[in-house]
């Protein structure tokens, strides 16, 4: 991998220039359970680039795991009593809201503690969770597409941004509801984390093109969305990917990612962008 320009300082910052240059991870500073988390947009190779650190640094002598929001999904089952009760757009996984975010706050607080923890998997095939053998371990990489997001002003939520929106939350129900977790358990979650770096795409067509490439994997074995259902499904996750930006001024490390996937550049919050 090639090596890519930075500026300013954090920890998330230090490791992926040790890891664009193949030299050994930065290690942490004492002994205390280090939470680390990844933000950026489906498609963008958070899950390869957490898997890659975690090898790495295993192979340095410390033991870390791998924790996806997306491993924290209800079950359709629980998604169905939500469409229910609040609106029909909650059968559809994937925003805040889907997913058992206290559970995971406990998980973390638990791995923090320094106790061995069974962390979730989630079958998406299936649509069923599991829980894992309990590990305990020095770092975990807390991986997501909405980590780190704040709660978008109310009347940012007015204008609808695409069709869905349009069609299926005229009444802005769905997308309070989303806000509502966002400001709620989502910031509980976010706060956790020691440092968050998020992988910035370079627009929500590049996303979506992303997206795409990761579902025909699945087209060449029979299985996945078709087209159609693919670019249904972006929709649920534009608002969001679009409001993103906002990251620029949160995120302690931000990673510029070029139209394949290429790194461009690292920058901290504390130095100028």
């Amino acid at each position: 991998m090639s090596s890519v320009s930075s500026s300013g300082s954090s920890y998330w910052r230090r490791i992926l220039e040790s890891f664009s240059l193949n030299q050994p991870l930065p290690m942490p500073t004492d002994q205390q359970p280090l939470l680390l988390a990844l933000s950026a947009a489906q498609g963008s190779g958070k899950s390869t680039l957490c898997q890659k650190l975690q090898q790495q640094w295993q192979q340095q002598g410390l033991k870390v795991a791998v924790v996806s929001l997306d491993d924290y999904y209800l079950d359709r089952a629980e998604r169905q009593v939500l469409a229910q009760l609040v609106h029909p757009l909650c059968l559809q996984r994937g925003v805040p809201g889907t997913h058992h975010s206290g559970q995971l706050i406990d998980d973390l607080l638990a791995f923090l503690r320094g106790q061995a923890v069974a962390w979730r998997r989630f079958d998406k095939g299936t649509e069923q969770s599991y829980l894992d053998t309990p590990v305990q371990a020095d770092i975990v990489l807390l991986e997501g597409w909405c980590l780190g997001l704040p709660a978008q002003p109310d009347e940012d939520l007015r204008q609808a941004i695409n069709q869905l929106e349009r069609q299926h939350d005229p009444q802005l129900i769905w997308r309070r509801w989303v806000n509502q977790h966002l400001a709620g358990d989502y910031a509980q979650l976010n706060a956790l984390a020691a440092e968050l770096v998020w992988l910035q795409a370079p627009d929500w067509a590049t996303v979506c093109r992303w997206r795409s490439q990761q579902e025909e994997a699945l087209w060449q074995k029979g299985q996945g969305q078709n087209p159609a259902e693919l670019a249904e499904f972006m929709l649920y996750f534009e608002r969001l990917t679009r409001f993103s930006p906002v990251l620029t001024s949160i995120a302690d490390c931000r990673l510029q990612l070029g139209p394949e996937r290429q790194w461009l550049q690292l920058s901290s919050r504390s130095s100028p962008h």
